[in-house]
């Protein structure tokens, strides 16, 4: 590959595995638990907010890097580098993309910054694409452009067990949340245009049967898939249900990577969270 460093946001729930391979540094967000500002992917992890809501019944903020904390990242990773490709959570989820944005303008077009479209190992799905398309030969400025029609093309679904945390944090109504608690509807939630919303209810069923129907549900609905590879990324759950769609998953793809979500995407949806997140050949609509 060409003298070029990548990195993302901590938000793109990649694995160790790949950070070593790629030589891969992220940034981390902040959570902010007990009055402190924490760093995800550092000092705080997935397990570590499911157990703080059970004790503390408090929801953890998050906050993105700012302007100057992309500055110092890229100052620092830029080195011995001809060219920085930073890998963003959608924009519409975070002021990350725009902060990563302006610090990128103090280093002369050596660093180029990629709105994702997406949350989660969506990021990093768009990231590994790129990477594909570096190895290839492609210049870097193709690939650039070339990752906004890929972020069009991520599929980026999850189906959550409850909607406590959405409704605690502001994401969902108290009449949807009153509905889901009452009639057990369990949401899978997907990714379209950069912004998640509700793609399909789930009701009173056990919860590795409504994961079973939501990840089948999930391919038939986009069945045009890259089969080169997807991601099984989940917070802290029944490692039997992870297993289960690791296994439908290797039917349909080449490499299926399991990721635990960090602490920035498991304050928003808490325990018994799992999706399947791949590439499609076509847009996600």
């Amino acid at each position: 590959m060409q003298n070029i460093k990548i990195t993302v946001d901590s938000a793109g729930d990649f694995t160790q595995d790949i950070l070593k391979k790629y030589n891969i540094d992220f940034i981390p967000f902040y959570v902010l638990m007990d009055g402190a500002d924490k760093l995800d992917g550092v000092e705080v992890k997935g397990q570590d907010i499911v157990d703080y809501v059970e004790k503390t019944d408090t929801l953890p903020r998050t906050s993105a890097p700012s302007v100057e904390a992309y500055e110092k990242f890229f100052e620092k990773n830029i080195k011995d580098y001809d060219t920085l490709i930073h890998f963003n959570i959608s924009n519409d989820f975070s002021v990350a993309h725009s902060n990563a944005i302006k610090a990128s303008e103090k280093f002369n077009g050596k660093v180029k910054v990629v709105d994702t479209r997406s949350l989660s190992s969506g990021i990093s799905l768009v990231m590994l694409s790129a990477i594909d398309l570096l190895e290839s030969g492609m210049s870097v400025d193709e690939v650039v452009k070339k990752c906004k029609q890929i972020a069009k093309c991520t599929q980026a679904s999850f189906t959550l067990d409850s909607l406590r945390m959405l409704y605690k944090g502001g994401r969902c109504s108290g009449l949807a949340f009153f509905m889901g608690k009452t009639l057990g509807l369990k949401p899978s939630l997907l990714v379209k245009g950069g912004k998640l919303g509700v793609n399909k209810k789930y009701m009173l069923q056990k919860y590795d049967v409504i994961v079973k129907r939501y990840v089948l549900d999930t391919l038939k609905q986009f069945p045009n898939i890259k089969k080169n590879r997807c991601f099984v990324t989940h917070t802290p759950t029944d490692p039997e249900v992870v297993q289960m769609v690791k296994d439908i998953a290797s039917q349909y793809f080449d490499e299926v990577i399991e990721s635990e979500a960090g602490a920035t995407i498991c304050s928003h949806c808490g325990k018994n969270t799992i999706g399947i997140l791949y590439v499609c050949e076509d847009e996600v609509k």
